[in-house]
């Protein structure tokens, strides 16, 4: 399955991935389902993921969140409307949306939710609010009960300014939206494979609890570590990969986080004439893609490959072709 708009000549681009034949006819949207081998640890199956996977419903209009630093709300406050479409151009790290993305082949969902002080509600954030979570579950739903052969991992990494009572409530929003199709975090930490995961219908991963006393439904931090590098340069980012992969417990989640995070002061700097996708995006996925993913991301044994701008590059599809790329591979379970 190709991208919208796709030619012939740029899927040629990646025939070092797959058989050209092969990988024109590979549904994107049922990937998992088309795995040769079914009974591995979800740990072991190499995902892409999508950072700020609901910033593509950034809202211009709205008001700075609580995530975001005091310069950059000063900043705002000063400029206005101005300020604000600046700050968007700084916190989209996806177009497409989340169903697009889903199709495409992400498995993994970034959740960063605040609550909106002005309308009382609960919305994605990354420095500006985006749709509801309900809204963002409910489209996850949408696709899970069409794609019955998919695993989705829900990661609800950052939560800002919420109290007991609006983290009761996502808790039971997302027992509500999903019910039994939740796979409950493993008793001995260990992943499940695949294949039990499918038998049993339950293919969806929430990491992160809300609240105490869940029994175990939602997976804790420790099952889907999750190390951030926080730099704006390509190779201190590949040597913090490559030591993440190194050291990680094969036998759990674990999410390489392939992005390059701007400071105050890059934002500053680049703010009437730049934007994440052009500063920093751009030259991390070319990175990725040409030098660690080719070079050292499948030596290493990745899981879960966190990416901005999924459609970049076809980001999302090179790193579903991994596990292709590695079936014949003696040594990957190891």
């Amino acid at each position: 399955m190709a991208f919208k708009g796709q030619s012939r000549e740029l899927m040629l681009e990646t025939d070092r991935y797959l058989p050209y034949e092969e990988m024109h006819q590979q549904d994107l949207s049922n990937w998992m389902g088309s795995l040769p081998n079914k009974e591995i640890p979800l740990s072991l199956i190499i995902m892409p993921g999508s950072h700020d996977t609901f910033t593509y419903s950034l809202d211009k209009k709205s008001s700075i969140g609580p995530d975001e630093s005091k310069k950059i709300k000063d900043l705002v406050k000063r400029c206005g409307p101005l300020g604000r479409s600046l700050v968007y151009r700084w916190s989209v790290c996806q177009r497409l949306n989340c169903l697009d993305q889903l199709a495409n082949g992400v498995r993994y969902l970034d959740f960063r939710l605040a609550k909106n002080k002005l309308d009382g509600t609960i919305r994605v954030i990354h420095a500006l609010f985006g749709c509801t979570v309900k809204d963002a579950l409910n489209q996850v739903k949408t696709f899970i009960d069409k794609h019955q052969s998919e695993i989705l991992v829900l990661d609800f990494q950052h939560n800002y300014a919420l109290n007991d009572k609006d983290r009761q409530y996502l808790s039971g929003l997302t027992r509500q939206t999903f019910g039994n199709l939740l796979e409950p975090a493993p008793k001995n930490g260990d992943c499940p494979t695949l294949a039990a995961m499918l038998k049993a219908n339950r293919r969806i991963i929430a990491v992160n609890p809300f609240t105490k006393g869940d029994s175990g439904l939602f997976w804790p931090r420790n099952s889907c570590l999750n190390p951030w590098a926080n730099t704006t340069n390509t190779n201190t980012l590949g040597k913090f990969l490559d030591s993440g992969l190194k050291s990680r417990d094969r036998k759990k989640l674990f999410v390489s986080q392939a992005i390059l995070t701007p400071s105050t002061s890059t934002i500053v700097k680049y703010l009437l004439f730049g934007s994440l996708e052009s500063k920093l995006a751009k030259q991390c996925n070319e990175f990725v893609d040409r030098e660690w993913l080719q070079q050292r991301g499948l030596e290493g044994q990745p899981n879960i490959i966190m990416v901005d701008f999924v459609d970049m590059r076809e980001m999302a599809k090179k790193i579903v072709q991994l596990n292709w790329r590695r079936k014949c591979s003696d040594n990957y379970l190891s």
